[in-house]
């Protein structure tokens, strides 16, 4: 048995393990299991089967024990079943290498693609936007459905130890972009869930089948350079003076300052971004999981709006002086009103004043019910729209 101690700060732990495991998964297949002791240290256990000759009798079992602070014990190596000699210097020799490498830091550069998806017109055409790319998977015959569903490619470098980790660090990354263009954009943006559904086929008969997207094409190992793949996609003017809406009609456009709103972002503190990044999050969830539910929608846009309120205790007045300053032409009355009955209501007492246990008739002589309740749903998108946009370009200092 053998016991390598770890002498690596907290913060850089993870990063060692990274390396480590990239070590442990050239070497050949493994199992772990993992549980807390009586202490709420984590143990975890590695079997590694290693591929080399003369080792398909044993394993190699490594034994990490986590401690609340995020150090870790010195690591335990034992071998499970018949190794030949010279198996503890093989296992020292992946633990020193990955210590080693995790001193150095070093990683390399990786072209990453990332698949997301929207309900709505398509894409106008590719965007180069602050170091990443946004680009429709179809064009451009892409049908004009608005209720479609459209692919979207987010395009990006990121730097790992290999491809599959600089793959995990970009999709953080690139959900964060995500989370940002549901904002900017005022659509929700999500990833297809790994589901199987049924699917009607002319209207006469249904089949389940598996969501997701195939591209027959490969993908690329490197940025594609402008208009190599589809001509660069135009900008609707905007003007965040008036209390409006990004316009869409044939086609999605980006708002023409859509570089100056990222710039911002980037510019925000980091308890200012970290407040923003969240608020976006919230707006995404409203846009994606709020399209079958108007009380989430709605819940979630004034929570959005919410969490933009820094420094100071979140309550009722808080959230009416944030629209107060950065939407003045929302009635203070309403901003009052949407905050207790339908944001509090919902959370705390499980309401749903969007009407999803209202009826739902599209047939005459309905009275003024229908509307105001659509009414409601835009005017709090417009308000909360609003407020992101303008809080972003105030404290982003754009």
């Amino acid at each position: 048995m053998l016991k390598i101690p770890i002498n690596l700060d907290p913060d850089r732990v993870p990063d060692f393990f990274d390396y480590l495991v990239v070590k442990i998964e050239s070497q050949g297949k493994w199992k772990g299991e993992g549980s807390f002791n009586e202490s709420n240290q984590y143990i975890e256990k590695l079997y590694l089967s290693l591929s080399q000759k003369g080792y398909k009798d044993g394993q190699i079992v490594l034994t990490v024990i986590w401690n609340q602070d995020g150090t870790i014990e010195p690591i335990i190596i034992e071998k499970n079943g018949n190794l030949p000699d010279g198996w503890e210097q093989l296992a020292n020799d992946l633990i020193r290498e990955a210590l080693v490498a995790t001193v150095n830091y070093k990683r390399e550069k990786y072209f990453c693609r990332y698949t997301y998806a929207y309900i709505g017109p398509p894409l106008d055409g590719e965007y180069y936007i602050s170091g990443f790319r946004v680009a429709p998977a179809v064009f451009p015959d892409d049908d004009q459905w608005l209720i479609d569903e459209r692919i979207i490619y987010i395009d990006l470098y990121e730097k790992g130890i290999d491809k599959m980790h600089a793959q995990a660090i970009g999709k953080v990354r690139a959900e964060q972009i995500v989370a940002l263009l549901s904002v900017f954009l005022g659509i929700g943006i999500y990833s297809i869930p790994p589901e199987r559904r049924w699917v009607l086929q002319d209207g006469k008969s249904c089949k389940r089948c598996q969501l997701g997207y195939f591209d027959s094409k490969p993908v690329p190992t490197k940025m594609p350079k402008k208009g190599e793949v589809c001509p660069l996609g135009h900008t609707a003017k905007v003007d965040r003076n008036k209390f409006d809406s990004l316009s869409m009609k044939k086609g999605l456009l980006f708002p023409n300052d859509i570089r100056t709103l990222f710039r911002c972002y980037y510019n925000l503190s980091p308890e200012k971004s970290k407040a923003y990044i969240g608020a976006a999050s919230l707006f995404r969830i409203s846009l994606t999981a709020g399209k079958y539910y108007p009380t989430v929608a709605m819940s979630y846009q004034i929570a959005a709006m919410d969490a933009l309120v820094i420094g100071k205790e979140h309550n009722q007045k808080a959230f009416q002086e944030l629209i107060q300053e950065f939407c003045p032409e929302a009635p203070a009355e309403f901003t009052s009103e949407i905050y207790g009955k339908i944001r509090s209501s919902h959370f705390h007492q499980g309401s749903l004043p969007g009407g999803e246990y209202e009826i739902m008739m599209i047939r005459p002589l309905r009275g003024p019910h229908f509307l105001m309740r659509f009414n409601l749903q835009r005017e709090i998108f417009l308000i909360s729209h609003t407020v992101l946009i303008r809080w972003l370009l105030k404290h982003g200092h754009c």
